[in-house]
């Protein structure tokens, strides 16, 4: 029998090519997929729900989530409401790249996972988008992948650290999107 592969750390240029897909993604393939403009119709929705978590009189509006608010806010707070917001969606575009490419390392080594992994995200438009945002479906998403792969981390080992990280993932899905 042929043992299994035991998935292995990244290297440097594994963390190279995941920035350089970034780049491209934001700044070559995204135009091409979506010519759109880079502020959707909700835009003062998504900037009263940052700007309510600093005052207490203004309520984050019913149709968007405080806690994916978090990021923008945290941005925010030295770089101003519009850049916070761009901040975080590069952020969150960077951490879903990186959560995409852990969760496949985990299950099989070398480049090619991750080869085909940046290789797929390019091919989609709507992760190409996310950089560029100014909502909060970037941290949704982030929030979403990551609580995925903390469940996946409590299935695969049934340990009380396993069970509260898996409540997180779950609860930070939940929490990250009213809907």
């Amino acid at each position: 029998t042929v043992p299994a592969q035991q998935p292995s750390g990244m290297d440097h240029w594994d963390h190279l090519l995941i920035w350089a897909t970034a780049a491209a993604g934001f700044w070559l393939l995204y135009p091409l997929h979506m010519p759109l403009s880079y502020m959707d119709t909700d835009f003062l929705d998504y900037c009263i729900g940052v700007v309510s978590l600093d005052h207490v009189e203004l309520r984050t509006p019913y149709k968007r989530s405080a806690f994916a608010a978090l990021p923008s806010y945290g941005f925010g707070r030295g770089a101003g409401l519009v850049n916070g917001m761009a901040l975080a969606s590069i952020a969150a575009y960077l951490g879903i790249l990186y959560t995409a490419v852990f969760w496949v390392r985990s299950y099989a080594a070398g480049r090619m996972p991750l080869l085909c992994t940046l290789a797929l995200f390019c091919s989609m438009a709507p992760l190409l988008s996310l950089g560029r945002m100014f909502n909060f479906y970037p941290e949704v998403i982030l929030f979403t992948f990551l609580g995925a792969l903390l469940v996946k981390r409590a299935l695969e080992r049934p340990d009380p650290m396993g069970f509260f990280l898996g409540g997180a993932g779950v609860s930070m899905a939940f929490l990250s999107d009213v809907r």
